[in-house]
Formats: structure tokens, sequence, C-alpha cells
């Protein structure tokens, strides 16, 4: 990057490359474009939020699901260990026995419990980060028009997998799952189709 005059010019470094310089400007134009292929139109926005709101009550359902079946799992757990306590006293297992079944069963015990605490935990964290991605979809053009040097390069790089320039045009393979969103079908007058 060199400055002159009133902003910056960039350049490559590859030797082979054909680009020579280009402007701040007609990097920032073609971003600022690519920026506004992702934005979701009214309609988009209505049937992702519907979408959201669908993905966080099957995700509760099925948690709630999971949850009542480890719940049931360590209660058997608690049974048979009890059983087998009984049994160990009641001198109708041998030593060895009892040592490998009850280690058994406790790992078995501490692996549910993991689980299920590791299942209490990423509730919301999933729905966050498909509301975040829904807000930004809905105008990332102006985002990145509004934010400073540092933010812009901030919000490229949460977004964008590679940048290349293909003599001065800008090339961008965006990341998932913003790449999807930039794949998404258009009508020919350039409208977002949206799925039947």
């Amino acid at each position: 990057m060199t400055s002159k005059r009133r902003w910056k010019y960039y350049h490559c470094r590859d030797r082979g490359c054909g680009v020579k310089t280009i402007p701040e400007p007609v990097l920032e134009e073609q971003m600022i474009g690519h920026l506004k292929k992702l934005e979701f139109t009214d309609k988009e926005l209505v049937g992702f939020k519907q979408a959201l709101v669908s993905f966080r009550k099957n995700s509760e359902k099925t948690k709630e699901e999971q949850m009542v079946s480890l719940d049931l799992e360590l209660s058997n757990i608690e049974t048979r260990l009890t059983n087998l306590m009984d049994k160990f006293i009641a001198e109708k297992v041998d030593d060895e026995t009892y040592a490998k079944a009850r280690t058994a069963l406790l790992n078995r015990q501490i692996e549910l419990r993991e689980y299920r605490d590791s299942l209490e935990k990423t509730d919301d964290k999933a729905f966050k980060d498909m509301n975040e991605l829904g807000k930004l979809l809905r105008s990332p053009a102006l985002a990145y028009k509004n934010a400073d040097t540092i933010n812009k390069r901030r919000l490229i790089v949460s977004m964008v997998e590679n940048l290349k320039l293909d003599q001065k045009t800008l090339i961008i393979e965006w990341k998932k799952p913003f790449d999807m969103v930039a794949k998404r079908p258009f009508h020919n007058t350039g409208v977002h189709l949206q799925p039947s």
C-alpha cells in the first residue's frame, strides 16, 4: 500500500502480476458491490426470522428430549450400582467382577454427566450466532461504509476467506455461511428467488 494524493493505492508484490497499482476507492467500491449482493431482501429477512424462531423451538424440544433420556440413563446407572453393591455384600459376585462392573458403570456415569452439562451450556449459543448473522445480512454494505478502517478490516476478516485481483477486478471467496448466501439463486431482474 502506498500513499499518493488524497487516497491510498494498493500494489501487487508478485512480479508476474498484471496490476501495478489500484486506488483504494476502486477497491472500496468493488467491496461494497460484493457486500450488497449478500444483503437480504425484506422477504428474505422475514423468512430468515421465521426460520430462526422455528430452529429455536425445535432445538429446545430436542434438547429437552435428550435431557430426559440422559436423566433416565443416569437413574438406571444409580439403580445398577445399588444392585451391584447388594450382590457384593451378599457375596453373590467376587471382588474382581464387582470392581470391573463398578468401574464401567462409574465411567459411563461420568461420561453422561459431562455430556448433560455441555448440553445445558450450549443452549443459546447457536441461536445467538444465527441472530447476529441475520442482523449483519440486513445491510452489510452499510455496516462497511459506516465503519472506521479497523472495523472495516474486522468485518472483512470475519466474512472473507480469500481476496484476489484479476486485472483490476476484486474476486472474493466468502467464508461459511456467507458463501451459501452469496450463491443463492437470483431472478434475471436481480431479485433473489425464494425457495418454494
